[in-house]
């Protein structure tokens, strides 16, 4: 019975182990962050955009050059994205807004940027993750103001990573609107780099409003599950390595 005992305790300190390995890559992996357009990431945007935190059902789809991705390398998993208020705005909302779907899909274009289809599903390349759904909820005044340009507000955060391999990528959205008032967040007007396609309803199929216009994005990279694997492999080596040690004593 004492040996069981102890056989189970280590086993908890040894979960525990591997738990915390897991959550060490976890912070690190929020800290891993990329701006979209990357010249955008400490400069105001020439423009702003409405429709992907509107009040009102949307379906709105933008587009990022690869160009504005140098960044980020090619097998980096996406896990989330925030935007960040228009500048010279006061923070926003003044209360908690809920969309009761948000949902969000990555994947590669069909077609470059400049020539989008006004037919939104024409334009989702193979591989493309639906990497949110369901509720969203972001609480009051989570969008600081009266700077320019403004910190980035909340993560959107992902349910199903994303796996960006290279060229553009393309984000679909669609709302249902929120219980309150509509947050303008900060985008840029650049042609040959940028380009959004929208339309009012959730359940949109085809664009009504073609710009070359797309928010000011902020990803949250996050490592690959090997990290995670690695880091706790190697604390069991520790633990292993300890726990022999007490017992040749």
């Amino acid at each position: 019975m004492n040996n069981f005992k102890q056989s189970s305790r280590n086993w908890a300190i040894l979960v525990a182990i591997m738990a915390t390995g897991s959550t060490v890559n976890s912070l690190a992996a929020a800290e891993l962050k990329g701006v979209i357009p990357p010249n955008n990431a400490t400069v105001e945007g020439n423009r702003s955009l409405g429709r992907p935190l509107s009040n009102n059902p949307n379906t709105t789809q933008f587009i990022y050059s690869s160009s504005q991705l140098t960044g980020i390398a090619s097998g980096s998993q996406i896990g989330g994205f925030s935007f960040r208020l228009n500048g010279g705005l006061s923070s926003r909302p003044t209360s908690d807004l809920t969309w009761t779907n948000y949902d969000v899909t990555l994947s590669p274009s069909n077609l470059a940027v400049g020539s989008l289809s006004d037919t939104f599903a024409a334009n989702i390349g193979a591989g493309a993750v639906t990497v949110r759904s369901g509720a969203l909820t972001l609480p009051a005044l989570s969008f600081l103001g009266s700077t320019t340009p403004n910190n980035f507000g909340p993560v959107i955060k992902f349910s199903n990573f994303y796996t960006y391999t290279g060229g553009d990528l393309l984000f679909t959205i669609r709302h249902t609107g929120n219980n309150g008032a509509g947050i303008n967040v900060d985008a840029q007007n650049s042609p040959g780099l940028l380009e959004n396609k929208a339309a009012d309803g959730y359940n949109a199929t085809t664009s009504t409003t073609s710009t070359n216009v797309s928010p000011i994005v902020q990803l949250v990279i996050v490592p690959e599950p090997s990290f995670s694997l690695w880091s706790g492999l190697g604390l069991l080596g520790v633990f292993l390595l300890k726990k022999k040690k007490l017992t040749s004593k």
